[in-house]
C-alpha cells in the first residue's frame, strides 16, 4: 500500500480580508434582502394612509376570586368613554396605528388627568397631573412596520389619588396619540375617559 503525503504550507493570517469580507456580506444582507416578514413593508413615498384604531379593556375580579375580562373597540374616540370607579376594576387603553402603503415609523403618547376628592364637611379639592409618556419608534431603514401598538395599562391608578379622608369624587384621563408614518406624515388623535 502506497501512503502519499501532502506538504501542507502554513495558512497567512489576513484579518483585514476577513473583515472587509464579513463587512461587505452585513451590507449586502441589510440592503437586499427583502422585506418578506408579513408584518414588514417595504415603504412607499406617496400615496400613504394612516389609520388610528383605540381599544378599550377592562378587568374585574369579584369576590369569589374569579376575574372576567373585555376588550371593545372605540368607533369614535372623539366620543369620551364613560366609566365607574371600584376597587376591583382594571382599566387599559391600547392605541394601534397601521399603514399598510408607507409603514409606521414613530407612535407615542401622552396626556393628563384631573379629579376632584371631597372631604367629610363637604370640602373638595382638585388635583391633576401629567400621565406617563411613552413611545415606540422603530430603528429600521429598509422596511418599516405595518402597525405599531402601545397601552396604558391601569388607568385607574391615577384616579386613586385622594387621601383620607377625602374620597374621590369624579374625575377623567385625556390621552393623546402621536403617529408618524415612514414618509414623515403625523397625524394626532385623543381619547377621553371619565370616571365616576
Amino acid at each position: 500500500m502506497d501512503l502519499q503525503f501532502i506538504k501542507l504550507r502554513p495558512m497567512k493570517k489576513n484579518y483585514f480580508n476577513f473583515w472587509n469580507s464579513f463587512m461587505l456580506l452585513g451590507l449586502i444582507s441589510s440592503c437586499c434582502i427583502p422585506c418578506n416578514d408579513p408584518a414588514l413593508i417595504k415603504p412607499a413615498s406617496t400615496g400613504c394612509h394612516t389609520q388610528v384604531q383605540w381599544e378599550y379593556a377592562q378587568a374585574v375580579t369579584h369576590s369569589n376570586g374569579t376575574m372576567t375580562s373585555s376588550i371593545s373597540i372605540i368607533p369614535n374616540p372623539n366620543v369620551p368613554i364613560n366609566t365607574t370607579l371600584t376597587d376591583s376594576t382594571s382599566t387599559s387603553v391600547f392605541v394601534s396605528a397601521t399603514d399598510t402603503i408607507c409603514g409606521i415609523k414613530c407612535i407615542s403618547l401622552n396626556g393628563g388627568f384631573g379629579l376632584t376628592c371631597s372631604g367629610p364637611m363637604g370640602v373638595g379639592i382638585a388635583i391633576d397631573g401629567q400621565i406617563a409618556r411613552q413611545s415606540d419608534c422603530s430603528p429600521l431603514s429598509n422596511c418599516a412596520f405595518k402597525s405599531i401598538r402601545l397601552s396604558i395599562p391601569n388607568l385607574e391608578s391615577y384616579m386613586r389619588t385622594c387621601n383620607a379622608p377625602k374620597v374621590f369624587t369624579t374625575g377623567g384621563i385625556g390621552i393623546n396619540a402621536i403617529i408618524e408614518n415612514t414618509a414623515g406624515q403625523k397625524d394626532t388623535s385623543r381619547l377621553t375617559i371619565q370616571f365616576h
